[in-house]
């Protein structure tokens, strides 16, 4: 991985100049300091060694000559006369003593030599008892001289020590003064220039003096090892920490006056040597770079040059220009660039001559591709077509001969006939799943579903099957998910997983699991895309499981567990297949965990577009379920050119109780259509004379069909041919073969739409008013002057109020009907005027009262509604666009409730 980025020649020279200086200079530097720090030790050791010394016999020679002068005072004092004494004192003192005194027997000062005292302070001086002076009487037991401790001259205010002796025959004793300092003046003359310091330390361990602190404070050092070894040996050397600090140190014993002279000097980084070596490192490691910045420049230019004409001629080249020749220069490498160059565009002339010809090839390969792939497209649309014509036939007539009065035997026979058809027309999805997914031509839908609602849809038809073969069919979805995605993509994948889920198992129980998920490990890199909102589907069953050999091919097409699952149990084994590339082009991930003989576990993440809080409570409003019974018959027109589908509709239409026309070709549905006696058409969608698509866009041309419902019957099951048919002008799309249930749907939605509008007195028009296909609302804009659509509940729950009118008198029942009429006519009024007043605390309370009467009554629709209104009270304009169509449903309470009263 380049760290550094793309950069220029010369910047790359220069960092490798300057880069090359910093090693070698750190590696010079460091075997300088491996070489010259021991040698700065050593040299160190040996300096405070010899400093110890030389200072011990210098003090050594001087105290002995000072000795000497205090002796001979002592022995020619007494021959002197009186007022010659003062004078030999005064030569005596000299310059090494600060004071000298001759003391009597009695301890008393007889004389004196002070330096720097005033004769009259001199003078105060004689007559002084020091009797019981330490040093004195010191003197006067020993008989010899005397050196005494450190101690604060009384008279000079210096740090000093004192020695004295007897005066011969005279009786008495000389004392003289002599200051720290002359003792320091010594060391640091003996010391040299080496740097090093010293402490004079008496014999108890206690520092008598320090260079550079001659009125040092009472230190004691007999902790430290050095002076221990010193005191005892007399001379030492050693390594010492003190005050957070190393030296070297050592140690020379003074025998005149029993003290230790200790020479130290910083060790490590603190001793000036090596300071003095290291700070020139660092300067020569700075500065080299810096000499080298200035050179580098210099250093480059030539590769520069050499590098940019390369360069240039390969610009040229770009641009469509071969040079005749190549520049050559005096670097070696260039110039094998440039032969390499040359020979790299003679080359590439070559490959474009053949590239040339290649791309007339491919042009001519892929227009063939493509017309095959319209043909192959084509010839899909078409085998769908005209297998599906047929096998709708044969569905049809086998639901309607399912419904007539068969023996056993019979019975048996058409649901088989049933069986073996839905067998076929899955295979046949699957077939045309497959081609198109190949073909790169599916294409995903972006709509608001309930994820709830869709797998509720998706179950039911599976929980009689689980039924029949005596599994239980656990389903656990932890919320009310509303997701933005593709619902029938979403459903296409569940419901092959839960087929197979049956197929396969003989015993046990099937578990759906539907939940929200953090984005596993290997989708983190989805989790930052538009698709925020991931679900996890697992699917685990108790069935046949699969070995651990095939796991890894049971999502290829056409393959299955083994060779004799296709004849144990049937399928094309593309439905897996078909599940993993869908589930990849939603952007999400399919797994599995099996064992043989226990069972399966499918793990999908599928990942979906979060929606906004209007779009959920949207969603949430839309009660997905339609009633199959109508309030009154329609008149349906059915334009379809095939008699056996024909047959078909008019037969499930007449059992619905609706009254039907049939024409064979679409300009008669045009023609049909203009007397306005339809409520609805079915359009069948390849008819001769005129097709189905040409015949909705006429009808829609006219006022009569402007808003009249018009659903598309085809075979085709491409979803870009639904959009197709939706934006010429269809409502819905139904596609063949169709059950009983799903026509049924399809006509309560659609006359749903238009007894609504029709009754509001606006006319209907081509939008779907809340329940539509999914393709609809893909292509159909929202009706914005329409009030918000409610509930899709009946308006009255009959078999609960049949159940109660068992339980009552028919007097009772008529009485309660009665009662519940009034008070909701009541209620309304007074909801009207909440709303006119804008008070929702009324609203609030008007909507509960509505709520709980009409709920008792068993009216689910105004109930439903009632209880929307009370949540929403806060809302007086929601409310108010509500109100129309509220009052709709309260009519049709109404007249429901007066329909029950008359039986």
């Amino acid at each position: 991985m380049n760290i550094f980025g793309e950069r220029r020649l010369r910047t790359s020279l220069i960092f490798l100049l300057v880069s090359t200086t910093l090693v070698t200079l750190t590696i010079v530097g460091t075997a300088i300091l491996a070489v010259r720090l021991p040698q700065i030790v050593d040299a160190n050791k040996a300096l405070v060694a010899r400093a110890a010394a030389e200072t011990s016999s210098r003090i050594e020679i001087f105290l002995e000559g000072l000795e000497q002068r205090v002796l001979l005072v002592g022995q020619t004092a007494h021959d002197l006369p009186k007022e010659r004494v003062a004078d030999m004192l005064d030569a005596a003192r000299g310059d090494a003593f600060e004071a000298v005194y001759l003391v009597d027997d009695d301890g008393i000062i007889t004389a004196n030599s002070i330096r720097n005292v005033s004769p009259e302070r001199s003078q105060e001086m004689i007559g002084v008892d020091l009797s019981q002076n330490k040093l004195v009487r010191a003197i006067n037991t020993k008989g010899a001289v005397v050196w005494s401790d450190k101690f604060l001259s009384a008279v000079t205010g210096k740090v000093t020590i004192g020695v004295g002796l007897p005066v011969g025959q005279i009786g008495g004793v000389v004392i003289a003064e002599l200051p720290i300092t002359s003792l320091l003046k010594i060391s640091q003359i003996a010391s040299g220039s080496g740097g090093e310091d010293f402490w004079i330390i008496d014999g108890h361990g206690e520092v008598v003096a320090e260079t550079g602190s001659p009125s040092a404070a009472r230190l004691n050092l007999l902790s430290l090892p050095i002076v221990r070894n010193g005191l005892a040996n007399h001379s030492a050397t050693d390594t010492t920490d003190f005050k957070d600090q190393k030296y070297h140190t050592a140690a020379s014993f003074s025998g005149a006056l029993g003290w230790l002279f200790v020479s130290r000097i910083p060790a490590g980084l603190n001793n000036p040597k090596i300071r003095e070596t290291i700070g020139l490192i660092l300067i020569a490691f700075i500065a080299s770079p810096i000499i080298g910045l200035l050179l580098a420049p210099f250093w480059a230019r030539g590769m520069n040059a050499a590098l940019g004409k390369v360069t240039r001629y390969a610009r040229l080249v770009a641009t469509g220009v071969s040079p005749d020749s190549w520049p050559r220069g005096n670097i070696t490498e260039f110039n094998a660039l440039s032969t390499d160059l040359e020979e790299m565009c003679e080359r590439l002339a070559q490959v474009a001559a053949e590239q040339t010809a290649l791309s007339k090839d491919l042009e001519k390969a892929k227009n063939n591709a493509e017309f095959a792939n319209r043909a192959k497209s084509n010839f899909l649309a078409t085998m769908s077509h005209e297998i599906r014509t047929p096998l709708n036939g044969v569905l049809g007539l086998a639901q309607l001969l399912k419904g007539t009065e068969l023996d056993e035997d019979q019975w048996q026979k058409v649901d088989t006939i049933l069986s073996s058809g839905q067998t076929l027309l899955a295979i046949l999805n699957d077939v045309l799943d497959m081609s198109k997914i190949e073909a790169g031509g599916l294409e995903l839908e972006e709509q608001v579903f309930s994820l709830t609602g869709l797998v509720s849809t998706i179950t039911s038809p599976f929980q009689s099957l689980a039924d029949d073969k005596g599994l239980r069919l656990v389903v656990n979805c932890d919320a009310n998910h509303v997701v933005r995605g593709d619902p029938v993509r979403t459903r296409q994948i569940l419901w092959n997983l839960l087929s197979n889920a049956i197929k396969f198992t003989d015993q046990g129980q099937i578990n759906l699991t539907v939940k929200k998920s953090e984005w596993p490990t290997h989708m983190e890199n989805l989790a930052s895309s538009d698709k925020n909102y991931l679900l996890l589907f697992t699917i685990e069953d108790t069935g046949a499981g699969i070995s651990s050999d095939r796991i890894n091919a049971i999502f290829e097409a056409f393959t299955q567990e083994d060779n004799s699952i296709t004849r144990k149990f049937g399928g094309t084994g593309l439905g897996l297949s078909i599940v993993k590339q869908m589930t990849e082009l939603m952007g999400g991930t399919v797994n599995v965990e099996s064992t043989q003989g226990v069972g399966s576990k499918f793990i999908v993440y599928l990942p979906f577009h979060e929606v906004t809080k209007e779009e959920a409570l949207a969603i949430s409003q839309r009660d997905p379920k339609i009633t199959l019974e109508f309030s009154k018959p329609l008149n349906v027109l059915i334009a379809e050119d095939n008699d056996v589908n024909a047959i078909i509709a008019r037969a499930f239409l007449e059992k619905f109780g609706h009254s039907v026309k049939h024409v064979v070709n679409g300009k008669l549905a045009v023609e049909a259509a203009k007397d306005g006696w339809a409520d609805l058409i079915l359009m069948d969608i390849h008819m001769p004379e005129m097709n189905g698509i040409d015949a909705t866009r006429t009808i829609r041309s006219t006022a009569t069909g402007q808003h009249l419902p018009i659903v598309g019957l085809t075979a085709e099951a491409f979803a870009d041919r639904h959009t197709a048919f939706i934006e010429a002008g269809m409502n819905e799309v139904l596609t063949k073969p169709y059950t009983e249930q799903q026509l049924a749907r399809v006509l309560a939605r659609s006359y749903q739409i238009e007894r609504r509008r029709s009754r509001r007195g606006t006319a209907p028009g081509p939008e779907i008013d809340g329940a539509v296909a999914p393709a609809a609302t893909a292509h159909s804009a929202p009706d914005k002057t329409m009030p918000a659509k409610s509930s899709q509940a009946p308006t009255g729950d009959e078999k609960r109020l049949n159940e109660l009118r068992a339980q009552l008198p028919a007097e009772a029942i008529s009485s309660l009907l009665a009662e519940a009429q009034s008070s909701l006519q009541t209620n309304l009024e007074k909801l009207q005027e909440s709303v006119h007043d804008k008070d929702p605390d009324a609203i609030r309370e008007t909507a509960h009262a509505i709520k709980g009467a009409s709920g008792s009554l068993f009216a689910v629709q105004i109930s439903e509604m009632a209880a929307e209104i009370e949540q929403q009270s806060e809302d007086i304009e929601g409310v108010r666009r509500r109100l129309p169509e509220f009052e709709l449903a309260a009519k049709d309470a109404l007249d429901w409730w007066q329909a029950q009263s008359a039986k």
